[in-house]
C-alpha cells in the first residue's frame, strides 16, 4: 500500500508540472508547446494558427491524465487487480468510466475541430464576430501580421499565462483558450493592486494590477476577462494601449527604479541651462522613434570635471537619454546614480547631469 501511495503522489506530481509547468521544465524543453514544435510552428509568425492546434493538442493530451493514472497503478500494482473490470469495486468502476468518457469526450469534440477545418474551433468561433462576412481567416491574418512587429506589448514568462497588445488587438493567452479583442471597441478599468514585497535581490518590491477588460458598445462581442500585469510593466501598457485607462478605486502604483530615477532627471535637467535650436533641423529621438529630440549634450559641469564636449547633433529625447543614463549604472547602487556619470550613446563622450541640455526651441 505504500508503493500506491508513493506511485500516486509521483504521478500527480508529474501531471501537475505537465499541466502548469515551473520555468526550469519550459527551459528543459518539456513542455508541450516544446515537446510538439514541429507541429505547432512558429507563434511569431502565425500567431493564431500555432495557438488554435496548441490548445487542441493540450486538451488531448491532458484528457489522457486520469485514464492514465487508472493504467500506471494496475499495471505497477498487480494485486490490485484493476485490469479485471468485472471484479473492481465501485470507486474504481466509477474512477474508470468516468476517466474514459473524459478521454473519449475530449477526444471526440478535438477531432471535431481538426476535420472541421478548427472552423467550429473556439478561436475561429471568437473571430467571426469581429469579421462582417464571417470570414475569420482574414482576422486572424490580420492579428498575425501585427504580431509580428517588434513593437508590441507582451507580459509574462509563461506559454500559458500571457497578455499581448498590438496596434489593434489586447491578446490574453491562458492554457486551454486565447482571449482576442479589438481595442477600438474596449473598454479597460484598473480594479484592484495587490502589494508583492518580497524580493531576493533586495531591490523594491512591486505590484500585481488588476485590470478588467469588457466590451465598449456590444456586451455580446466578447465575454470580459482579467488581466493581471506588474506595476513596473504598466507605463509601457499605457504607452501602447493609447486608451484611457479606468481606475476605480484609489490606487498608487508603484514605479520601477528607472521610472523614479528618470523623474528626478527630468528636474534636474530642467534646470539646467538650455540651448536655443531650430526646431526645422530635428528629427524623432533614435531611440523611442516617437518624440523630437528635445535635449543636447553640453558639458555644463565645469573645468575640474572629466566629462568632454559632445558634438553630435541632438538625436535622444529627455526620456531616452534618462533610460540610457540609468541603465549605464551600477544597478544595486541607484542612491548613486544621479552623481554618476555615463558616455554619450553615439560618440562616447563621457558626461554628467548636468551636461543634459533642454533645447529651446525657435
Amino acid at each position: 500500500m505504500d508503493d500506491f501511495w508513493l506511485l500516486s503522489l509521483v504521478y500527480f506530481l508529474i501531471s501537475f508540472f505537465q499541466i502548469h509547468p515551473p520555468q526550469e521544465i519550459q527551459s528543459a524543453g518539456f513542455s508541450i508547446p516544446s515537446l510538439f514544435s514541429s507541429i505547432l510552428g512558429s507563434e511569431e509568425s502565425f500567431f493564431i494558427h500555432y495557438h488554435i492546434v496548441r490548445i487542441s493538442i493540450t486538451i488531448a493530451i491532458h484528457s489522457l491524465i486520469p485514464i492514465g493514472y487508472f493504467l500506471v497503478i494496475g499495471f505497477y500494482q498487480p494485486d490490485l487487480k484493476l485490469f479485471e473490470i468485472s471484479s473492481l469495486n465501485n470507486f474504481w468502476k466509477i474512477y474508470f468510466s468516468v476517466s474514459l468518457l473524459t478521454t473519449i469526450g475530449l477526444a471526440t469534440v478535438v477531432f471535431y475541430w481538426y476535420m472541421s477545418s478548427f472552423e467550429n474551433h473556439p478561436i475561429a468561433r471568437q473571430l467571426k464576430k469581429y469579421s462582417p462576412n464571417g470570414q475569420w481567416k482574414q482576422i486572424a491574418a490580420q492579428i498575425n501580421n501585427e504580431f509580428r512587429h517588434f513593437d508590441k506589448f507582451s507580459s509574462g514568462t509563461s506559454f500559458y499565462n500571457r497578455v499581448y497588445l498590438t496596434d489593434n488587438w489586447l491578446i490574453k493567452v491562458n492554457l486551454y483558450s486565447v482571449k482576442i479583442c479589438p481595442t477600438s471597441n474596449l473598454d479597460i478599468a484598473l480594479t484592484g493592486a495587490i502589494d508583492l514585497n518580497l524580493t531576493t535581490d533586495g531591490s523594491m518590491g512591486r505590484q500585481l494590477l488588476k485590470l478588467v477588460a469588457k466590451p465598449l458598445n456590444d456586451p455580446c462581442l466578447f465575454e470580459q476577462f482579467i488581466l493581471r500585469l506588474s506595476s513596473f510593466e504598466y507605463h509601457d501598457f499605457c504607452e501602447k494601449l493609447s486608451l484611457p485607462i479606468r481606475q476605480t478605486c484609489d490606487i498608487i502604483i508603484k514605479q520601477s527604479l528607472p521610472e523614479m530615477f528618470i523623474e528626478s532627471f527630468r528636474e534636474q535637467v530642467m534646470t539646467n541651462q538650455s540651448t536655443i535650436y531650430q526646431r526645422e533641423d530635428l528629427e524623432n529621438c533614435i531611440g523611442c522613434m516617437k518624440k523630437l529630440a528635445d535635449v543636447k549634450l553640453i558639458k555644463l559641469c565645469g573645468d575640474n570635471s572629466d566629462c568632454r564636449n559632445c558634438s553630435c547633433r541632438p538625436m535622444w529625447c529627455l526620456e531616452c537619454m534618462g533610460k540610457w543614463f540609468a541603465y549605464r549604472q551600477n544597478q544595486s547602487e541607484p542612491i548613486s546614480w544621479m552623481s554618476s556619470k555615463a558616455t554619450c550613446p553615439t560618440c562616447r563622450a563621457k558626461f554628467c547631469v548636468q551636461d543634459v541640455s533642454p533645447l529651446d526651441l525657435i
